[in-house]
C-alpha cells in the first residue's frame, strides 16, 4: 500500500523539497512506496490533511489527528539524518 509524507516548510518550495528528495529515495531504497510531498505551513493548517506522515523542518507544526509528526531538521543539517530516516522507514512500515 502506498504511503503517504508530507514535508513542510515555510514555502513549500525550498527545504521541504530538499527532504523530500532524500525521504523518497531512503524510502526506495527500503522497498517502501511512498508518495513524498513537499507543501507550506499554509497548505497543511488551511486543509484536511490525510497522510501517514508528516516530516516538518521546523517546529511549527502541531499533531494532526492521529498523523504522526517528526522533525526534519536533521535532513538539513546532515547530523542526525540517518536515524531520522530509519525513524521514518519504521513509521511507515506500520
Amino acid at each position: 500500500m502506498r504511503k503517504k509524507v508530507y514535508t513542510v516548510c515555510g514555502s513549500g518550495v525550498a527545504t521541504s523539497v530538499m527532504c523530500a528528495q532524500k525521504i523518497s529515495d531512503y524510502c526506495k531504497k527500503n522497498g517502501i512506496d511512498a508518495e513524498v510531498t513537499p507543501i507550506s505551513f499554509g497548505q497543511l493548517s488551511g486543509g484536511n490533511v490525510k497522510a501517514d506522515l508528516i516530516v516538518s523542518v521546523n517546529s511549527k507544526v502541531e499533531q494532526k489527528g492521529d498523523i504522526p509528526v517528526i522533525s526534519g531538521i536533521t535532513l538539513l543539517t546532515g547530523m542526525g539524518q540517518e536515524q531520522t530516516l530509519q525513524k521514518i522507514v519504521e513509521i511507515l512500515k506500520k
